[in-house]
């Protein structure tokens, strides 16, 4: 392991491509590293402040709204990923135009139509130990988080990460935790309410910060170009990428769903701060995605398989051999970490280590995910998904009842082991291409 960062960084002295992907992925690494401290100590304030069973009745219904939103994408999320770096190249600008103004569009109309409905849904379904109150208010986060993240990936596909992460990673959680404190000391109380007000105030505030930013980036000829539409061909993209977004969203968020119906708030927020800290794992295959995932695209574009495959190589090793230091370091200090919450928290123990070892399985294969949907494969892969999104489901409903918090983190470690596998062989055999993290050179 001591051998393999002296050649990674000479391997990077010697390629334009690896500096680049290092200096992208460099620079997402410290916003995403403060994010993710940042959006982890809200978190612990939070829990601390409200208590396991408030914080778990704010976390169901955030949640729920998280979910939602993926959806109100309608998979554009990925689908800008691959069509401005394709713009850009060609610089088409109206269609770079009409497709900033469109996809605008038709997400905030799939979110309002989507937070109406969930609404309507959480009403009828809801448990009795949820506050309606906190469930209807935390609908009305779904347009705004669809957006927030939409607007996010068109900057990102600009390959301008500073910019594309901070106003989200950063300015949010500061808005969000220095709004629920004020409320605080107020109030005297921190309710599930107030903190999903805190949170739309500050998904607000971003949104104008990401629009006055995106304007800046924008190339002046994509400004005043008249833009064009392509409407159809976008969707006809975006929604097998929908279906992955979707499928990934359900395996990452039902078991806590799941948790909060068969059992209730308290568990479903002690089970919220395991997966929270869980994912700590993998904010550095977050941050190598960033630059990596518009790369993807544009060797593709190009047919170059020589620069994607070595590309695809350093970023596998970038993610991976952090990823296993974080795991090996929350199965030795986990009980300690889950205690930042409050005392009740360190039930979740076992659950965090099994769902850490299945985010370091989900580092060991590379960018499988981005390397499938931006190549042209999107179908094969949603179904990959999708069906990994079902069997997950179904063994939520099978362990939840009979282990707990720890059944649904198997049940989550177990589908993440099943979806990274099966789209490393695809890779492999579709695209030729190795991404195992641990290994040296390819």
């Amino acid at each position: 392991m001591f051998k393999i960062l002296p050649q990674l960084l000479s391997r990077l002295r010697q390629q334009d491509i690896l500096a680049t992907l290092a200096r992208g992925a460099g620079i997402a690494f410290v916003i995403q590293a403060t994010g993710t401290g940042l959006k982890y100590l809200t978190q612990v304030l939070l829990a601390r402040w409200m208590g396991a069973t408030e914080y778990g009745v704010y976390a169901y219904a955030f949640t729920w709204a998280n979910l939602l939103s993926v959806f109100a994408t309608l998979g554009f999320t990925t689908g800008v990923l691959r069509f401005v770096p394709e713009y850009l190249a060609k610089k088409d600008w109206a269609h770079m135009r009409g497709l900033i103004r469109r996809v605008r569009q038709l997400v905030l109309l799939a979110g309002i139509v989507l937070a109406a409905v969930g609404g309507l849904a959480l009403i009828v379904l809801r448990s009795p130990q949820m506050d309606v109150s906190t469930l209807l208010l935390g609908m009305g986060l779904v347009p705004l988080l669809a957006l927030m993240s939409m607007q996010m990936e068109m900057v990102r596909g600009m390959q301008r990460i500073a910019l594309a992460y901070a106003p989200p990673m950063l300015l949010q959680p500061v808005l969000a935790l220095g709004t629920a404190f004020i409320v605080l000391k107020a109030m005297g109380a921190l309710t599930s309410v107030a903190t999903i007000g805190a949170f739309m105030l500050a998904v607000l505030v971003v949104l104008g910060v990401q629009s006055q930013g995106l304007i800046r980036v924008l190339p002046r000829e994509a400004l005043l170009a008249p833009p064009s539409y392509e409407t159809v061909g976008w969707l006809r993209v975006s929604f097998p990428l929908l279906l992955v977004s979707g499928s990934l969203i359900v395996l990452n968020q039902s078991d806590i769903l799941m948790i909060g119906i068969f059992i209730g708030p308290k568990e479903a927020g002690i089970y919220t701060a395991a997966t929270k800290t869980a994912a700590l794992v993998s904010f550095v295959l977050v941050a190598v995605n960033a630059i990596a995932a518009p790369m993807i695209s544009e060797f593709h574009a190009k047919g170059d398989r020589e620069k994607l495959q070595e590309m695809v190589s350093a970023a596998a090793q970038w993610m991976f051999w952090p990823s296993l230091g974080a795991t090996l370091g929350l199965a030795l200090f986990g009980r300690a970490v889950l205690g930042f919450f409050g005392p009740e928290f360190a039930e979740g123990y076992w659950a965090l280590v099994l769902l850490a070892l299945g985010q370091l399985v989900n580092a060991s294969v590379g960018p499988v995910g981005y390397l499938m949907s931006l190549t042209g494969h999107q179908n094969l892969s949603a179904w990959v998904y999708g069906l990994s999104a079902l069997v997950n489901i179904g063994l939520n409903a099978l362990l939840i009842p009979i282990w707990g918090l720890v059944g649904a983190a198997l049940a989550t470690m177990t589908t993440m082991v099943l979806w990274n596998v099966w789209l490393y062989a695809l890779v492999r055999r579709l695209l030729g291409i190795s991404s195992l993290g641990f290994l040296v050179s390819q």
